[in-house]
């Protein structure tokens, strides 16, 4: 499923198209639901429209405001964007920055090992992850989801540092660090849909 909406099949070159439709007519109503709830997820940029931040929603409201904020349930834009979406995606992106560097900071002193490097990356699919040079890289999507989902990401990537796998003993460690780390990851494979621009 794309981001517009278009369900795409992906298959090997020599498959037969039969077995291809027989899959979708197996899965349809699933795959009907899912195509639904990606359009609904689709923003408008309109008045009123819910936004995500760190988890809570908050309405638009385009006004005379110099800059992009948070307040009261409300997310304040500056009525002259000629481009709302890749202004409040910088805006995402600059606010991720600072929280989420600020999350790898907070549990690399608990860990007691921190990463080379962290980056913000426009991951789609991937929440986070770390590299053989030791670079942490969080897409900045997570700025969307609460502070627990985050922290489950973090924890996740930090436990890499003792487990490049996903063997028991990292999930040991995973929970070690941060023992609701399921309820973060159960929110991010349940909500990715909604968690996007």
């Amino acid at each position: 499923m794309t981001e517009n909406a278009e369900i795409v099949a992906r298959a090997p070159l020599f498959l037969p198209k039969f077995l291809i439709k027989k899959y979708f007519f197996k899965y349809e109503k699933k795959l009907l639901a899912q195509k639904e709830k990606v359009l609904k997820a689709q923003k408008k940029f309109q008045n009123g429209e819910k936004f995500l931040f760190l988890g809570k929603s908050f309405s638009l409201f385009f006004g005379d405001f110099s800059e992009i904020s948070f307040r009261e349930k409300t997310l304040f834009f500056p009525k002259n964007s000629k481009n709302p979406r890749a202004d409040l995606k910088h805006f995402y992106q600059k606010m991720a920055k600072k929280i989420l560097f600020s999350r790898v900071d907070f549990w690399a002193k608990k860990v007691g090992h921190f990463p080379k490097k962290v980056r913000i990356s426009a991951a789609k699919t991937r929440w986070g992850s770390l590299s053989a040079a030791g670079t942490i890289s969080l897409s900045w999507r997570l700025i969307l989801a609460p502070p627990f989902a985050i922290d489950a990401v973090v924890a996740h990537e930090m436990a890499h540092f003792f487990y490049p796998d996903h063997s028991k003993n990292f999930w040991k460690k995973v929970a070690e660090i941060f023992p609701d780390f399921r309820r973060g990851h159960d929110f991010l494979r349940e909500n990715a849909i909604f968690l996007r621009l």
